[in-house]
């Protein structure tokens, strides 16, 4: 027999998702409105990053943050992965674990 714990998630992680997933719709937005600064893409792309588990995001993690979103919404600039994270300076390691991260 289950146990309810194991059927329905914890309040606490409930609002942890809820959190990443409003990140992720903030940074996501922020990349596509011309409204964004570069200042406030930065700082949504750091609030994703902080609530997907980094503390201090550096530039590389946030190059490679952009270049999962980017891909993600213009899948027709960049047709591979690849395009993504040259057209971003990121590395191919951390896009990789970037995307697994943001596509669960």
């Amino acid at each position: 027999m289950s146990h309810p714990e194991t059927i329905y998630p914890a309040p606490a992680s409930y609002e942890r998702a809820q959190a990443a997933l409003a990140a992720l719709d903030t940074a996501r937005e922020s990349l596509r409105s011309s409204e964004y600064s570069e200042a406030d893409q930065r700082t949504a792309l750091c609030w994703l990053a902080n609530e997907l588990g980094t503390t201090r995001p550096e530039r590389g993690t946030l190059a490679a943050i952009r270049a999962v979103l980017e891909k993600l919404d213009r899948p027709d600039v960049f047709r591979r992965d690849q395009d993504a994270w040259e057209a971003h300076g990121a590395k191919p390691r951390s896009f990789k674990s970037w995307k697994s991260k943001i596509h669960g």
